[in-house]
C-alpha cells in the first residue's frame, strides 16, 4: 500500500513526444549469433550459399559480427515473403554496412528474375574495376537500361568499412556515404521490373554470379525513403529497428509547364528572385519537353528560343522544413534561388547537374519561391530542371505521463538503447 504525505506529495507531468510507430522494415539482418533470420518481422529470412564465414570483424560502432565473402560462391539468397522484391515499391531504402577492396562488377545487393537476364537492380562495385566507387545498374523488362552504372564520387571500396543508404523513389535516387550524401544523382526514369530473386553480396537469376569479396553487416531494407537524420543516426551505429515511423510528409516540387517564364533579355526588377509577389505580367507558360523535367522558354532548340530566360515558382509548404535536397540541370549554365538565396551558381560552359541537400532554414511555413536563370552557351538544346523534394517536419503523437512521489518522483522506467549496440 502506497503512502503519501500530503505536505511532501509531488505530481509531475511530462509531456513526451514519441513515434507514432516503426518505420517500414521489411527486412534487417544483423548476421549475428551465425543467422541470416530477418529480424523485421516480415518473414524474410536469408539461406547461405557457398561457405561464407561470421567473423568479427565488423564496424567499431556495432560490434559483434559479420558476414565474411569470399568471392566464389558466397551469397544470401533472401525468401521473398512480404514487401519484396524492393525494387517494385513506389519507395525504398537499402542500408548496410560494407568493406571490400578494388574488384570489377560485384553486387552487394541485387534483384532479378529466375526465368529472364533481363530484368535487374543492382548495388555494386565499379563495373570497370578501376574506381572504388559504388555502382547502380538498373534494367527493366523489355531490357533497356534505365540506370547504366552510375558511380559514386565517394570511395566505398576501399578496404575500410563504409555505412552506404541508397533512397530511391520511383527513380529519384540519392545515395549516402558515411552518413553524407554524395555528389553524384542517382535518378533515372522508372520502368516495369519484375524480380522474383532478392541476394546479398552476389546476383542470382536463373544461376548466381557477380560474388563480392569482402564483408557485409548489419543489412536493412525500408519500403519508404528514409531521411538524412535517420540515415546518420544508422552511420552512428544506430539499429535499423530504432528508426521509428514519424509521419513524414514529402512535398516534392518538379520544373514543368507551370513554371512562368520570361526571356533574359527583357528588363526585369532584380526582385524577381526574391519576391513572392511580384508582378509577373509579360511573363508566360514554359514550354516542357516531351519527356524529363526539361523546361525552357517557348522551344528548347536553340534556333527557336531566346538563348537566356528566367524562370519562377510559388509552391505553399503546411509546415516546417526538416529535411530538404534539390537535383538542378543546366544545359548549359545558370543560377538557382531559394526565397532569394542563391543555390547553384554555374557557369563552366557546359551542360551540368548538381544534386544538393539543401539547408531547411532555407524554406518557410507558406508561400516558397524557387527562381532559376538560365543560358545557353551551345546549340541546339536550351534548358532547366529542377527536382526539390522537401520533407516537412513530423507531429509526432504525444504520451503524457503523470508519475507521483514522495519528495520527488518515483523511478520511472526508461530504457535507452546504448549507441552502437545491437538490438
Amino acid at each position: 500500500m502506497l503512502r503519501l504525505i500530503s505536505c511532501l506529495a509531488v505530481l509531475v507531468v511530462f509531456e513526451v513526444a514519441v513515434p507514432c510507430a516503426q518505420a517500414d522494415l521489411v527486412g534487417y539482418w544483423t548476421f549475428e549469433d551465425d543467422s541470416v533470420a530477418d529480424l523485421s518481422g516480415s518473414g524474410n529470412h536469408g539461406t547461405l550459399w557457398g561457405d561464407p564465414a561470421y567473423v568479427t570483424d565488423s564496424p567499431a560502432v556495432l560490434g559483434g559480427t559479420s558476414l565474411a565473402l569470399d568471392g566464389t560462391g558466397d551469397f544470401v539468397n533472401v525468401t521473398q515473403n512480404s514487401n519484396l522484391p524492393i525494387s517494385s515499391q513506389p519507395a525504398a531504402t537499402i542500408s548496410m554496412w560494407v568493406k571490400g577492396g578494388l574488384q570489377k562488377d560485384m553486387r552487394i545487393f541485387s534483384e532479378g528474375r529466375s526465368t529472364s537476364l533481363k530484368p535487374l537492380y543492382n548495388l555494386g562495385t565499379d563495373n570497370t574495376g578501376t574506381t572504388e566507387a559504388f555502382d547502380l545498374f538498373v534494367r527493366d523488362n523489355t531490357n533497356s537500361e534505365r540506370a547504366s552504372h552510375i558511380k559514386s564520387v565517394t570511395p566505398v571500396f576501399d578496404n575500410s568499412w563504409h555505412h552506404i543508404a541508397f533512397v530511391d523513389v520511383s527513380g529519384l535516387a540519392q545515395l549516402y556515404v558515411d552518413g553524407v550524401l554524395d555528389a553524384t544523382s542517382f535518378n533515372y526514369t522508372d520502368a516495369p521490373l519484375t524480380a522474383d530473386r532478392t541476394t546479398i553480396g552476389a546476383i542470382l537469376r536463373a544461376a548466381p554470379g557477380n560474388y563480392f569479396t569482402g564483408n557485409i553487416d548489419d543489412t536493412a531494407i525500408w519500403n519508404s525513403a528514409l531521411g538524412p537524420s535517420a540515415i546518420a543516426d544508422l552511420a552512428d551505429g544506430a539499429s535499423p529497428l530504432s528508426i521509428a515511423e514519424t509521419d513524414t510528409e514529402t512535398v516534392t516540387v518538379r520544373s514543368d509547364a507551370t513554371w512562368r517564364t520570361l526571356a533574359g533579355t527583357e528588363s526585369v526588377s532584380p526582385d524577381w528572385i526574391s519576391t513572392i509577389d511580384f508582378d509577373e505580367t509579360g511573363w508566360e507558360s514554359a514550354f516542357q519537353s516531351p519527356s524529363g523535367d526539361n523546361i525552357w522558354h517557348t522551344s528548347n532548340l536553340g534556333p527557336q528560343s531566346p538563348n537566356s530566360a528566367r524562370f519562377r515558382y510559388v509552391f505553399d509548404l503546411a509546415k516546417p522544413v526538416s529535411s530538404a535536397s534539390g537535383v538542378f540541370g543546366f544545359d548549359d549554365d545558370g543560377s538557382a534561388f531559394i526565397n532569394g538565396i542563391e543555390v547553384v551558381n554555374d557557369y563552366n560552359g557546359h551542360a551540368s547537374g548538381f544534386n544538393l541537400a539543401l539547408d531547411p532554414d532555407l524554406f518557410q511555413v507558406g508561400s516558397n519561391l524557387v527562381a532559376i536563370e538560365g543560358l545557353n552557351r551551345q546549340a541546339p538544346y536550351n534548358n532547366i530542371a529542377v527536382v526539390l523534394d522537401i520533407t516537412l517536419v513530423p507531429e509526432p503523437s504525444t504520451l503524457i505521463l503523470l508519475t507521483m512521489g514522495a519528495v520527488g518522483l518515483l523511478p520511472y522506467g526508461w530504457r535507452r538503447r546504448k549507441a552502437g549496440s545491437r538490438p
